[in-house]
This record gives structure tokens, sequence and C-alpha cells, in this order.
């Protein structure tokens, strides 16, 4: 019976590794999910129950996809990885990207065929019709043509950084990467679009490994960004002492409990990491793209992918309009008004 239990336990505590990464600790985000509303967290839970009734196809699929892996070339097309500062739009800029260019990129598909995601996405292409909602739950979207951050993919490569999230290239797993993706662009024929936030602080061993890669990085007002952060904490984690997503390693002046200075200096410390991203990569492989500039006019960001990256004319049927802007005060005023001196404190100090 204990043996059942643990077998049990494992099945779940996996396919929870799908759709929320395991340095989300607090178990009752599944309950928050479903009081929430969301349409995107609703399917994301969803997505949970059909995953584990998948795994059968998922396990046999795996042994087809293997070999097509390990038949593959170095990918030739773009490969374009959307980063950026959590909580910065980087969910809406790969949904723009995916929807109004020709591009592949990973679906929520994907999530139901973890083992065997090119595989999956080829058979099962036609009936996925593009449906792009530019709506989503911290990064999780509806439809199973939504895009999926796909962390699970990246961890085959990825070990943990300091703060515990895997987002560090293993050397030895540089060429296992590589041929995943030359497999994928071959068999859809199409520049690829990613995203994962994390690699802002650890862009350019992948760039090393990928040198076809452009990185999209994005950065917002870091006292939206900080708010953002703290109502993350409060709904994904059900603790604001928890940090979410890649922290400052060296925390040694912040005081237990004390949040809002945590938050800020870790919005500080991915701008800092991105500085010195881009100065590795360059400015050409890795931009910097605020937030602000791309909701007023995401027309330029898409035709400067199209006119540098892809080499193709942007040419949409009507200009995108520009996004609803998303900050906007949205803790109490005293809260806010900390956040504001307190990351104006930290730039000078720095």
């Amino acid at each position: 019976m204990k043996n059942s239990n643990n077998i049990f336990n494992s099945i779940i505590n996996k396919g929870l590794e799908l759709f929320v990464p395991k340095h989300i600790k607090d178990p009752r985000l599944i309950i928050r999910m479903i009081r929430s509303r969301d349409p995107s967290a609703w399917f994301a839970v969803s997505m949970f129950v059909f995953g584990i009734l998948t795994i059968p196809w998922d396990m046999i699929f795996s042994v087809f996809e293997r070999r097509l892996i390990d038949n593959s070339i170095e990918p030739d097309l773009p490969i374009i990885i959307i980063c950026g500062v959590p909580r910065s739009g980087t969910t809406l800029v790969s949904q723009a990207v995916i929807k109004y260019l020709p591009v592949s990129y990973l679906s929520n598909l994907t999530a139901l065929f973890p083992r065997s995601p090119i595989i999956a996405n080829t058979l099962f292409r036609k009936f996925l019709n593009k449906k792009i909602s530019f709506s989503s739950y911290y990064g999780k979207t509806v439809h199973l043509s939504g895009p999926n951050d796909a962390f699970f993919i990246w961890n085959r490569w990825l070990k943990e950084d300091s703060s515990g999230i895997e987002c560090v290239l293993r050397e030895e797993k540089a060429d296992e990467m590589t041929q995943f993706f030359g497999a994928f662009q071959r068999e859809f024929g199409k520049p690829l679009i990613l995203k994962n936030n994390s690699l802002n602080t650890q862009a350019a061993p992948i760039a090393s490994a990928l040198p076809n890669s452009y990185f999209i990085c994005m950065t917002r007002d870091p006292i939206y960004v900080a708010q953002s952060l703290i109502n993350a904490r409060k709904e994904i984690q059900g603790n604001l002492n928890d940090a979410l997503w890649v922290d400052d390693p060296d925390k040694s002046g912040i005081q237990d409990g004390n949040y809002v200075e945590d938050v800020c200096n870790q919005v500080l410390y991915h701008e800092k990491k991105i500085a010195e991203q881009q100065k590795l990569i360059g400015a050409e492989r890795f931009r910097i793209v605020r937030y602000e500039d791309f909701i007023e006019d995401p027309n330029v960001l898409l035709k400067e992918i199209c006119d540098e990256i892809l080499k193709i004319e942007f040419n949409p049927e009507e200009p995108l309009r520009p996004f609803p802007n998303a900050n906007k005060i949205q803790v109490s005023d005293n809260e806010f008004s900390k956040i504001a001196r307190t990351i104006d404190e930290m730039k000078k100090n720095n």
C-alpha cells in the first residue's frame, strides 16, 4: 500500500512540474487558480488532468522522438528567445510574435507530451488552429495552440543557479540542446520562437551553443515590476517572503520579513544581469526592449524582428493597435510609496 502511494505521489508531482515550476512551494496554488476564474488558469489545471492520461502515448512517441533527434542536424534558421525581468510582458511579446509572424513555437500541446513534443506537434498540428489570445495567468496561456514556456524541456539541459532556478546551461548538454532544436526546425521548416524569462541572467552560454539565436530581453519600470512581484508572491507562493523566479544570491542586507526590500533588490539584480548579458553577447543578438515602448506601438518591434532577424517584410493586413498599459497602482498607497522610495535609495547606493 505504501509503495502504491509513493508511485501515485510521484506521478502527481511529476505531472505538476509540467505546469507549475518546482520552486513554487504552496500546493494551495491550484485552489487559487480555480478561484481566480481566469480562463488561462483553468486551462492549466485541466491540462494537468489530461497530461496524466497521455503518459502512455508520450512514452511510446518518445522512442521515435529519440531517433529523430539523434539523426538531426544543427539548426540553421533563426531561434528567437524571449526573456526578461519577471512580470515585464514577455508572454505578451511572445504571443504577438507568434500570432503575426511566420514562426514555429512550443505550444501547450507540448505539456501533454513532454517526452515527445516534436512527434506530438507533428501528428496533431492539423488540429491546432494557432488560436492566440492576448491574455495569460502568470505566463500560462489558454488553448492547446497557445505558447508554452516549456520549462520541462529546458530543464533537460539546464541546472540550478544559486537561487534554485534551473537556468544555467550544463556544458555536457549543449550538443543535446542543439540537436533538439535542429530536429524541431527540420520538422517545421520555420524560425523558432521560445520564451524563458530566467535566461536573462544566463543568456551567454545559450548564445554560444546556438550561434543563430537572438534574444529579445524585456524590461519594465522597476517600480511596477516590484509591485507585480509582490502580488505574484501573494497569488503564486501564498507567502510574501518566498521569492519567485531568479533572485539575487547575495541578500546579506535584507531582514527577514522585509519583502519590499527583497523584491526591489531582485528587480535591480535582474537589470544588472541584463546589462552584463548584452555586453557579453552584443546588442545585435541581445536586444533590450522596454515594456512601455512595446505596448505603445508593437509594430516597431515586430518590424525590427522581420528586418534584422527573419529578413522578411513585415506587412500585416492592418497595423497592430497599442496594448493596454498595466502600469497602474495595484497595492496600497503606503506600499507603493515604499517600493518607489526603496528603488530610488538602492539606485543611489549602487
